[in-house]
Order: structure tokens, then C-alpha cells, then sequence
């Protein structure tokens, strides 16, 4: 298996699972509704909506830059407003932080070892690291997710 294959392993069981710390992004979500995702437990923290969104945002960042481009997504923010907050719209973003984690998979399929270790464009970092971080902050955040989960159970 090369490094892109083993990445993109490493990646997918960290988002939906056989994640060998824990659980993943996804089975941390499992079973949140939009009431419990908008509860604050941590008058000072975020909420697991909030960190759904964040989540999907630096998806999306990645998938950007894994595209070729070298500014940033359109509207892109570390910690994008959440919005509305009707149970249709948790639905929305479940769906929409699954997409962007699979098209960034799908994304990764196209890309070399070498590949792996290019510089992106206007950063200083390389694919490699961008992508290990992404999958750090995956867990790192679902950690979070299974802590508020409990707390608004």
C-alpha cells in the first residue's frame, strides 16, 4: 500500500470508524439531533453543531487545496455562523460534512506519493501535512463530540 493509500485508510476510519482510539467523526454523531447539537452544556465551549460546521469547514478546505487552488473557498471561516438551527438544517449538515469527507477521499484516489509531499500552493505546509492535521483535528474534535454527547444526554 503507498502513503496515499494508507492516508486516506487512516482518514475514513477516523471519520466513520475502526478507529482503533475510540470513536470516530461519525460514530460520535450517531444519534445527535438537532436539539442536542444545539445545546451548550459549556456556557464557555462550543457546541457539537458548531463543531460539525467547523468540522465540514476545514473538510472543505482541504478538498479545496487538494483541488489545485491556491486561495481560499469562497466564504471559508474557521468557525462558520451556524444559522438556522431547525432539525432540517442538522440534517443538512451531516449530509454536507459526509459529501465533502467522501469527495476529499474521492479527491486523494488521483493523488501520487510524490504528490503527497508537494508544497501547496500559498502555504508553506505540504499536502502531507495538511491532510495528517485534517485527520487530527477529525479526532480530536470527535473526542469533543463523545464529551458534549454525554453532557446533553
Amino acid at each position: 500500500m503507498n502513503e496515499v493509500d494508507k492516508l486516506i485508510n487512516l482518514m475514513h476510519r477516523a471519520f466513520y470508524g475502526e478507529a482503533w482510539h475510540g470513536p470516530s467523526v461519525m460514530e460520535a454523531l450517531e444519534g445527535v439531533t438537532g436539539r442536542a447539537a444545539r445545546e451548550r452544556p459549556l456556557s464557555k465551549a462550543h457546541n457539537i453543531w458548531e463543531i460539525t460546521a467547523h468540522l465540514s469547514s476545514w473538510e472543505e478546505y482541504a478538498l479545496w487545496k487538494v483541488a489545485g487552488n491556491s486561495d481560499n473557498p469562497p466564504d471559508h471561516k474557521d468557525w462558520p455562523d451556524i444559522g438556522n438551527t431547525m432539525e432540517s438544517d442538522w440534517k443538512n449538515l451531516l449530509t454536507r460534512v459526509k459529501r465533502i469527507h467522501e469527495d476529499l477521499e474521492k479527491a486523494l484516489r488521483g493523488f501520487t506519493d510524490e504528490d503527497l509531499h508537494g508544497i501547496i500552493p500559498a502555504r508553506q505546509d505540504s499536502f502531507y501535512v495538511l491532510l495528517n492535521g485534517i485527520l487530527q483535528h477529525n479526532l480530536y474534535h470527535a473526542g469533543q463530540i463523545s464529551l458534549l454527547k454525554k453532557a446533553v444526554s
